[in-house]
């Protein structure tokens, strides 16, 4: 969300990266760093589904049902 600030400030008001992460206290290497994150929808769903069948169980065990 504060990546999106920063860029919309850097475009319209002509700043620095720099500057606009010091407006908006958002580190530099956290604007820079990229998200690493893979889509886990097909999980989530099916954890979801394990949850739904087997209430009382908690996460260890619904992992435990994935593997």
């Amino acid at each position: 969300m504060k990546r999106k600030t920063v860029d919309s400030a850097c475009s319209r008001y002509d700043l620095s990266i720099r500057r606009s992460c010091g407006l908006f206290t958002l580190n530099r290497s956290s604007y820079y760093c990229k998200s690493h994150s893979e889509d886990d929808g097909l999980l989530r769903t099916t954890l979801k589904d394990y949850a739904s069948m087997c209430r009382r169980r908690g996460y260890r065990r619904l992992t435990l049902l994935l593997h």
